[in-house]
């Protein structure tokens, strides 16, 4: 099940071409501390990226106290998207992007940054890796837990060892990424894509399984812009065994409706 697919058609400053129309658009709302995101051509452009502050996204993929549930092994939900930076920043979680339950508490304006009291009780999964081919361990998942305002810091713990990001990336190039969340009979596995490269972590200590929220961000202070585009969230549950047994009914009921034409 397609949840969000946003295109970005409506030009605009974030505020005025972002609307909650879902599954064809959303409301993001800009967390950065000044209005420097805006919609052109079909991309979420955020600018002005020079200094260390955290800038980027949030969006809601469900109404308001719905969430995506991950029940039963074999649930997921994906989130995906294409990107590209300005210049090359290789600190460490220079490049974020999670999913997360907003717990009840959703942002409802822009600018307001992302560490702040509204984002206190959201829990889920993060990733951190770079803008830029480095030789050292800067590809990472982490685990959020509620209860700092900090959305990328105090609160965010590493899941497993992280890995050198050794894809190659440059500036100016698009590419993708994407965060896929999979219930699993001892947790939820969290599995990373980024330009192909491959992370996979399982929590199987406290394992999130209600999801509203997706972030997309970086908090690297010479990449100068984030472009982002195609975002695309999916969700697949697992019929629950009543429902596979009313389906099973369902067929017999028309093979025997079938049946009886024939005879």
């Amino acid at each position: 099940m397609v949840l969000l697919n946003d295109q970005f058609t409506t030009n605009g400053s974030i505020s005025t071409a972002t609307t909650q129309g879902l599954p064809t658009s959303a409301r993001w709302y800009n967390g950065g501390l000044t209005a420097d995101a805006n919609v052109t051509s079909g991309t979420l452009v955020f600018g002005n990226i020079t200094t260390s502050s955290t800038r980027g996204g949030v969006a809601y993929f469900t109404s308001s106290g719905n969430y995506a549930t991950l029940s039963n092994p074999g649930d997921y939900v994906k989130l995906s998207f294409s990107y590209s930076y300005g210049a090359t920043d290789t600190d460490s979680n220079a490049f974020r992007f999670g999913l997360y339950s907003s717990n009840g508490s959703r942002l409802t304006t822009d600018n307001s940054g992302f560490n702040n009291a509204a984002v206190s009780p959201w829990y889920g999964y993060n990733v951190g890796s770079t803008f830029g081919t480095v030789a050292s361990t800067r590809y990472f998942i982490y685990d959020r837990t509620s209860g700092a305002n900090n959305l990328v810091g105090v609160g965010n713990a590493q899941l497993g060892t992280g890995i050198i990001p050794s894809y190659s990336s440059t500036a100016n190039t698009t590419y993708s990424a994407s965060l896929t969340l999979t219930k699993t009979e001892a947790g939820v596995s969290a599995e990373s894509v980024i330009n192909g490269l491959s992370l996979v972590r399982e929590d199987t200590a406290s394992p999130h399984t209600n999801f509203d929220t997706l972030t997309i961000m970086t908090s690297a202070d010479t990449v100068q812009s984030l472009t982002v585009s195609n975002v695309l969230l999916e969700y697949y549950a697992i019929p629950e065994p009543r429902t596979w047994a009313l389906l099973g009914l369902g067929a017999l009921i028309l093979g025997g409706m079938a049946r009886r034409r024939r005879s």
